[in-house]
């Protein structure tokens, strides 16, 4: 089978930014979060983030866990409740704070007990705070962070082989609210320039935003678009509605309007249809791909809409063979890596799956042509292929893997 210029939609999950210093959402809100933004970020630039109410909010999640992860403060004297148990990480404490059984009384009662100030804080801006302490967190790792240096390279070179390849598309989709992607294509385009003399672009463009503040972002011919589906960073809605990107990477600390990040809870579903257009590409592109690659992204268990659309748009792709790749570490036989594979069995269900075949295989002229020419017309093919490999250790090699990947064009 010959394929022209095929198209591959990579989906992007924490795995991605984990090995650039990114946090899983196990270890939001954690001990230790109110040091870290105060380390990080200067309460002068960055006000909302600090405060009484930011403590309050930390202590309100380390108890509601039993204190699991350690003291996030040190009292004194020592606090003289033990915790409870009202829910198991960073999400479920999101999802109570936005829709708390009772009205979240009984959470506004326990502040006192936990921190030594008085009352008056209200739910609704402690909803607020924490979802901003979350996207303070989930972009920490990028302040002054050394793009250039060895950390980054993988990053970059899957940067550079995105924006180098003549012989495929790429589509890229993450549910990152960080700007790490962004910031691999900046750096290439940067290092381009110094090699060429030449302004180069960076041949990425954001999906989505009405209005860019200081940022060229907008598509460029040939450029690959960038689909952030669960909001950013840099993301909000001014006063008169408008869908606004600013080049602030950490606008949502502070900004006036309504901040778009889909965290946990009902406001994850009130973002997404908002992002509706945005989501609505995003499920275009992977109908029309031959190759799908996971790296890092797994489905957490809120991630229902983004289950259901997702899995649903690979059960409705129209290609005649479909590759999806899986990336989620080196141990295939993980809780992770077994929910996604069953999953992926089931929206491919109504395809044929051919057999994998490895690295040592691949170079074979038989099994080239067991990897490239899946059989007979009239027929719905597939190849899922789980790489027991990390993130940074897939994006390293890029482009190398590519005749493992994807067939070149020319090939039978």
């Amino acid at each position: 089978m010959s394929v022209e210029r095929p198209r591959t939609v990579w989906i992007l999950g924490a795995g991605f930014s984990q090995p650039l210093g990114g946090p899983l959402f196990g270890t939001l809100l954690a001990p230790g979060t109110e040091a870290n933004i105060r380390t990080t970020f200067s309460r002068k630039d960055f006000p909302a983030v600090f405060g009484d109410a930011a403590r309050a909010v930390v202590a309100l999640y380390n108890y509601g866990i039993r204190f699991r992860h350690g003291m996030p403060f040190q009292w004194t004297p020592p606090l003289a409740v033990p915790g409870e148990d009202l829910w198991e990480d960073a999400e479920e404490f999101l999802s109570y704070l936005d829709s708390p059984p009772d009205g979240g009384k009984r959470l506004l009662e326990l502040i006192p007990v936990l921190i030594d100030v008085p009352g008056g804080f209200k739910l609704d801006a402690l909803n607020l705070l924490a979802r901003r302490m979350i996207a303070a967190q989930c972009s920490a790792f990028l302040r002054n962070a050394a793009i250039g240096s060895e950390r980054w390279a993988a990053h970059l070179q899957f940067a550079r082989f995105v924006v180098d390849d003549q012989l495929g598309e790429h589509r890229l989709l993450t549910f990152n609210y960080d700007t790490a992607v962004e910031r691999a294509f900046l750096e290439h385009a940067k290092q381009a320039t110094l090699a060429t003399g030449k302004p180069q672009p960076t041949r990425l463009h954001v999906e989505g935003p009405d209005r860019f503040v200081n940022l060229a972002e907008k598509n460029h011919g040939g450029s690959s678009p960038l689909y952030k589906l669960h909001g950013s960073t840099n993301w909000y809605l001014d006063p008169q509605k408008t869908w606004v990107a600013d080049s602030n990477e950490y606008a949502c600390l502070n900004c006036e309007g309504e901040i778009l990040l889909g965290t946990p809870g009902l406001n994850k579903a009130q973002v997404i249809a908002k992002l509706n257009p945005l989501w609505s590409k995003a499920i275009d592109e992977l109908t029309q791909a031959d190759i799908i690659v996971f790296v890092g992204y797994r489905f957490r268990k809120t991630d229902a809409t983004a289950r259901q659309k997702i899995l649903g748009a690979i059960r409705d792709n129209r290609s005649n063979y479909l590759r999806v790749h899986t990336v989620l570490g080196p141990d295939l036989s993980s809780t992770n890596a077994v929910r996604l594979r069953g999953l992926l069995t089931h929206a491919l269900a109504n395809r044929t799956q051919l057999p994998g075949v490895t690295f040592a295989d691949s170079g074979s002229e038989q099994n080239r042509l067991r990897m490239y020419n899946p059989g007979p017309a009239g027929r719905l093919w597939f190849r899922h292929q789980e790489h027991p490999m990390w993130a940074e250790d897939f994006l390293s090699l890029v482009p190398g893997t590519l005749p493992f990947v994807r067939p070149e064009v020319g090939q039978p």
